[in-house]
């Protein structure tokens, strides 16, 4: 939720994506954006203004996080930040190894430098989490190589609230002398840090956080770690990180540091007071509501929920309408409709306002409604649309439901497809279609076929004619659709043919570049077509759970003449 209107005041609910810099902090800034607006590495006058009011800052942050203040190292923002340690990190110490291990849940400056350097051949692990969003210490340990350079947590997840266990993922990597690096964006200023208490080596913040200004950030190195400048320039801020300063920015974020940290313990009791009112109250008031992240190990301020079936961006769009006029509203409903859009579908038996039925109706755009929620729906029609546009053509043969495997008979007209068919109809299988396969691509494994409108449920007999199969032998006799496993090829006896007798090899044809296994069956009298194809498809079915007949006594023969020789060898 970004916002709420209550009695014409906006309440701005989404800190964690970036807050209001606070008027302390600008009055700070001000003469640093005017008057004083030396460079920090010149010699005159103006440079050691801002020169002093940098250390200054510097000194400030380093005491909020109990660290020496030449151990913090000023950069853009967070994602600079946490750039500069994983990959930097990753350089410096290749030679020991190049194994990183992360979480999935990092932000993405984390995950993406990740990936970049998995395309220069380093190879990072990916931790999950549990339910609650928590990365699990042991999994840490068990993850460690000989090659492990670097571990990367987060100290708090910005989606959830949950607080990750740094201490003691951070003391785990101490013992394995692997370095530990913490993306402390969403906690820091929001709960205690000491880099003293927690053995971490580097550490990443951003501003605008905790209402500083936007575009300035720190990363805190460890005495003693190496890590070369990410960029390269002049020898600013110790030849780590070249650029002219951001004083007023950097000012900016000291001023921010220092209120927070005098203002920390009194926030965090008032802030997680009203979380746990606010959550309680959702919990009971609201039904299908499940509380994200842990209830307890969570940053003060984080409240994140979900509601079942309703879908997270429509929720935060309704609710962002709901505080404008109407006027602005039926702007957004114009430029909305303005698209090439089919039809618009409320879900959870929501009503739109009058003005965009309005809007509607003058755009000729149909609006439908449904009881589901928009999860339930949307996966329902994505599969729908996935399988009524799905490649399609139409082949001449019968498809039946053998005990759930899709047996398509296909063969010559008059060979026998639909007599095998009404055969294994009255043993109790189920007819999908015959004459007239129609077979859709669902994807690279699924092909399902059904029946044409016009022929569905119909088997014609040569010498009786058309069959309608569903009124003689009941709706349990038929199907609409069904996956089809197994095609069986009839085909008349020829004596000079060798027929496959044993099954060793699978045979198969092809749909739509689609692979399906395929038995040829010669067709001679006396042999029952039903009996076999209903053989057929349970023999495969007996394949796909890992059992194979003809491997089975292969196996035996050879252990057979294994056992002869041995006992000839006697």
């Amino acid at each position: 939720m970004s916002s709420i209107e209550n009695k014409g005041k906006v309440i701005y609910l989404d800190n964690a994506a970036t807050t209001k810099m606070s008027e302390e902090v600008k009055e700070a800034m001000d003469p640093y954006l005017e008057e004083k607006f030396g460079n920090a590495s010149t010699m005159y006058g103006y440079g050691e203004t801002s020169r002093q009011a940098l250390e200054k800052a510097r000194k400030t942050i380093a005491g909020t996080l109990e660290a020496k203040p030449s151990e913090i190292f000023f950069t853009s923002g967070g994602s600079e930040s946490d750039n500069w340690a994983v990959k930097c990190i990753a350089g410096e110490y290749k030679h020991k190894g190049k194994h990183i291990i992360t979480s999935k849940i990092e932000h993405h400056a984390i995950l993406n430098s990740c990936k970049y350097l998995e395309e220069l051949g380093y190879e990072v692990t990916y931790l999950d989490v549990d339910e609650y969003g928590m990365v699990s210490p042991e999994a840490v340990y068990r993850a460690i190589r000989e090659d492990t350079t670097l571990i990367t947590i987060m100290f708090g997840n910005n989606e959830v609230g949950t607080i990750e266990p740094v201490f003691s993922i951070g003391k785990i990597a101490r013992e394995k002398d692997v370095l530990f690096h913490t993306d402390a964006v969403q906690a820091y200023a929001q709960v205690p840090i000491s880099v003293r208490h927690y053995p971490v080596d580097l550490l990443s913040a951003s501003a605008h956080k905790f209402h500083g200004p936007k575009g300035v950030g720190f990363l805190y190195i460890r005495e003693g770690v190496q890590i070369p400048s990410f960029i390269h320039g002049g020898s600013q801020e110790k030849g780590k990180r070249a650029g002219t300063e951001n004083i007023a920015g950097i000012v900016g974020m000291g001023k921010a540091a220092e209120l927070a940290a005098k203002g920390m313990r009194a926030g965090m009791y008032r802030e997680t007071m009203l979380r746990n009112y606010l959550i309680e109250k959702i919990v009971h008031e609201i039904p299908d509501v499940r509380v994200n992240g842990h209830r307890t190990k969570r940053l003060p301020g984080n409240v994140s929920v979900s509601f079942k079936g309703v879908d997270g961006a429509s929720l935060l769009i309704l609710l962002d309408l709901q505080q404008l006029d109407e006027e602005k509203r039926e702007k957004i409903y114009s430029e909305f409709m303005g698209y090439d859009i089919p039809c618009v579908i409320f879900c959870r038996d929501l009503r739109p306002d009058d003005s965009f039925l309005k809007i509607a109706e003058e755009k000729n755009i149909p609006v439908l409604g449904t009881k589901r929620s928009t999860s339930e729906f949307m996966a329902e029609l994505i599969y729908c649309l996935n399988e009524q546009l799905a490649p399609c053509i139409t082949i001449h043969g019968v498809l039946v439901d053998v005990y759930g495997e899709g047996l398509l008979i296909m063969g010559e007209s008059g060979i026998g497809k639909s007599e095998a068919a009404l055969e294994l109809i009255k043993r109790g299988h189920r007819l999908v279609t015959d004459d007239v396969v129609e077979i859709r691509k669902i994807n690279e494994h699924t092909l399902i076929g059904t029946s044409p409108d016009i022929t569905r449920y119909f088997i014609e007999l040569r010498g009786i004619g058309i069959i309608d199969v569903k009124t003689l032998f009941g709706v349990e006799c038929v199907k609409e659709k069904q996956q089809i496993d197994l095609v069986i090829k009839l085909e008349d006896w020829k004596k000079e043919n060798e027929y496959d007798r044993l099954g060793l090899e699978e045979e198969y044809t092809e749909f739509l570049g689609n692979k399906v296994v395929c038995h040829s069956l010669p067709i001679r009298p006396g042999r029952n077509l039903a009996v076999i194809c209903e053989a057929a498809a349970v023999n495969h079915r007996q394949k796909k759970m890992g059992y194979n007949a003809a491997q089975e006594l292969y196996r035996r023969v050879q252990e057979n003449l294994t056992k002869k020789s041995s006992d000839d060898d006697e």
